[in-house]
């Protein structure tokens, strides 16, 4: 929102200068083209550098899913093997 307001305020601003003389109409609308254009290029590398950054973040997490994937596979082969010790002694006839 303060950008928006901002802007708003430079580009009124823009146009009062050349409604009360201090700039021509074609000198103001060069100025404020090529500052547009500047604000636009940084804009566009500030996001992909943003986006760089969250795709870097979310390539760790992914690692991170993986590794806990890999390590709840192992504990699950744990659980089954523990599952046919406690069938075996079971079906074993007691002896007496």
């Amino acid at each position: 929102v303060q950008s928006l307001v901002v802007h708003s305020i430079i580009f009124l601003l823009s146009f009062l200068a050349v409604t009360f003389g201090l700039f021509s109409f074609d000198r103001m609308l060069l100025v404020l083209t090529t500052v547009v254009s500047l604000e636009a290029i940084y804009l566009a590398i500030l996001i992909q550098m943003s986006l760089n950054q969250a795709r870097a973040s979310l390539a760790e997490v992914e690692h991170d899913i993986d590794e806990i994937q890999h390590d709840v596979d192992e504990i699950q082969e744990d659980v089954d093997e523990i599952q046919e010790d406690i069938e075996e002694e079971h079906l074993k006839p007691k002896i007496n």
